[in-house]
This record gives C-alpha cells, sequence and structure tokens, in this order.
C-alpha cells in the first residue's frame, strides 16, 4: 500500500498534465498547474472516500497510506520543480553561451581606430 501511495500521486500528476496539454491544448504553465492540482486534490479526495467508506479496524489500516499521499505530493511536487528548475538553468547558461560566440570581436581596421589610420591623425569614432 505505502508503494501505491509513493507512486499514484506522480502517475496522476503526469496523466493530468498530459490531458491538459495534449487533449484541451493549454499552454505549458496552465497544463503544470492542472497537474500540481490535481496531484494535491486525490489525497484529500482518498482521505475522504477511505474516512466515509470504512470504520473500525478497516480505517485504521486504509487511513495512513491515504494519509501518506500527501506528503508524497510533496515529494513530487519538490523533485518536478527541482528537476524543472535545473533544466531550466542549464537551458539559460547554453543560451548566454551561444550570445557570448555570435558577438563579433574587433575587426582591424574597422572596430580598432588604431589600426590602419595615419599615425599623425588620431580620430576616434567608435570605442
Amino acid at each position: 500500500m505505502l508503494v501505491a501511495s509513493a507512486i499514484v500521486p506522480g502517475v496522476a500528476m503526469g496523466l493530468a498534465f498530459l490531458f491538459a496539454w495534449l487533449v484541451l491544448k493549454k499552454n505549458l504553465k496552465s497544463s503544470k498547474t492542472v497537474a500540481f492540482e490535481t496531484g494535491s486534490q486525490n489525497t484529500a479526495t482518498a482521505i475522504t472516500f477511505v474516512t466515509i467508506s470504512y470504520k473500525g479496524e478497516e480505517l485504521k489500516e486504509l487511513l495512513p497510506p491515504a494519509t501518506f499521499g500527501g506528503h508524497f505530493v510533496l515529494c513530487w511536487l519538490i523533485l518536478i520543480v527541482g528537476i524543472y528548475r535545473l533544466v531550466m538553468l542549464a537551458k539559460a547558461k547554453d543560451k548566454k553561451k551561444s550570445q557570448q560566440k555570435e558577438k563579433p570581436g574587433l575587426q582591424e581596421g574597422i572596430d580598432n581606430p588604431a589600426i590602419n589610420q595615419d599615425p599623425d591623425v588620431i580620430e576616434i569614432t567608435r570605442f
């Protein structure tokens, strides 16, 4: 039961994200929101169903896995957000590197006024 409590929130978030993104044609930001909301609401729903449906010893057996689901939702969210942040950081670094490669350096005679000019006349037009 504990394994199911750990896996179900992640699967629910993944399916909710895919449904919102592919079927409902939501943008990425809205799809992520739907996924997180679905994952967190499943835990509350599970606790409610278990509490209403079972009494006594059965309730004592089934309630802990349902409540662990909330903890696992938090773990999933930390994991997903952490991976997302690392990916965005890597993309930002790659973009910065590619922008630095695209910047032209000094071209002799054009950007550097000291080259190809008369030594007696110093005219600086660009820095």
